[in-house]
This record gives structure tokens, sequence and C-alpha cells, in this order.
């Protein structure tokens, strides 16, 4: 008759929409007598603040609660902060990467916040905001004095994932699940054949023909 919801869920549940929408009925997780108003104000409720498209017809099913269950997340305040780039990024992008589970925090004398849904979002002033996921964002987290701070978000690519950073682009092979990285112009190992370059133009015998 409910889905997945109990009697407690649902006295639960009746309790929040009297708090929100105003319920004057029963809140003993009954769906007697009053459940019809109860469900309709659920509806209603779901309908509202969260993603619920079904009828406002006071006939409970799991649409019905699970459209709930997402409608209340929605109302219970974080007990973290959000706020500048990163809170921003959050914010515009909550259905995907999730609330945070902690507040802004220093890493690596720059700033980052993990979210529920595993993400890790990392600002720099040189290289903006962005989010840390999955293999490759393990991977950068790992290994972040190499890699550098990420240029872009995680994007696909033929078999797989890709994310630039700083100095390299790093992939993930869907199949095998294995990580390859391609340094970039700006990594520290073309910096030093750059320099060496520079510093030996025109000397004899110190050609660089290759890595």
């Amino acid at each position: 008759m409910d889905g997945a919801w109990g009697p407690l869920s649902r006295g639960a549940i009746q309790k929040a929409v009297a708090k929100w929408q105003g319920y004057k009925g029963r809140t003993d997780g009954s769906l007697a007598g009053n459940g019809v108003g109860t469900c309709k104000a659920v509806q209603n409720f779901a309908r509202y603040y969260g993603n619920y498209k079904g009828p406002v017809d006071g006939i409970p099913g799991a649409n019905t609660w699970n459209g709930f269950r997402d409608a209340l997340k929605s109302k219970i305040p974080s007990p973290y902060s959000l706020y500048g780039a990163i809170g921003a990024y959050i914010s515009n992008n909550m259905s995907r990467v999730g609330p945070p589970i902690n507040n802004e925090y220093s890493w690596w004398h720059r700033r980052a916040q993990n979210t529920q849904n595993g993400f890790a979002i990392v600002w720099t002033a040189a290289t903006g905001t962005h989010f840390l996921h999955g293999a490759i964002g393990n991977y950068i987290i790992n290994n972040i004095s190499r890699t550098g701070f990420p240029l872009t978000n995680e994007y696909a690519v033929p078999g797989g994932m890709a994310q630039k950073t700083q100095y390299m682009t790093i992939y993930w092979n869907k199949s095998t699940g294995a990580i390859t990285t391609e340094a970039g112009p700006q990594s520290p190992l073309w910096q030093s054949i750059a320099n060496l370059a520079k510093a030996n133009i025109g000397k004899k015998g110190c050609e660089i023909n290759s890595l």
C-alpha cells in the first residue's frame, strides 16, 4: 500500500508534514481515517520541494513516499557551511555531488570540501574550482605534488575518462581500471628539459634528440 515505508516511517513523515505543510491529521503512522489527508499533504510537499511528478490523489504509493523522502532531504539544513567559490559550485551541482560532509578546509595551501557522493571540490586561485572523484580523483589526491591541481573536471574519452591537471592528463581505462598519464608542457619534467635546452642552445653536442 505504501511502498517501502512502514508505520514508523509514516509517523515521522506525518510529523514533518505537520511542521512544514500545515497537516492537522494523526501522526501515529496510521493511514486509517484521515490517511487520505496525510497522503495528499505528503504528495503536495514532495511536489513542491522534491522531484515528485505523480498525482495528488491521496493514494499512497512508493513514488509518493520516496518523493517525500527526497523533498525532506532538501529541507533538512546541513550542519556545514557553504561559501565562496566552492560553496557556489556545490550549491549549483547539488544533485550530482550531494551536500557537504565537512566544512571547507585547507589542502596543500589551497581550499577543498568533501560531499556526500564521494566528491572532493578543490579551489585554487590559479586553476579555479573543479571536482576530484573516483579512480582519477584518488590518483590526483595521492600524487598532487606530481600532477598539480585540476584544470578541468573529469570528462569522457573513448574507452574511459580523463582529467587535465597543471602538469599532465590522467586517463582511466573503463575495461581494465588502469590509470595512465601523459605529461603536459608545464610538467616539471618538460620544464627541466626546456630549461636544459635553453641553457645549451648553440653548444655542440648538446642536442636533445629524444626522451
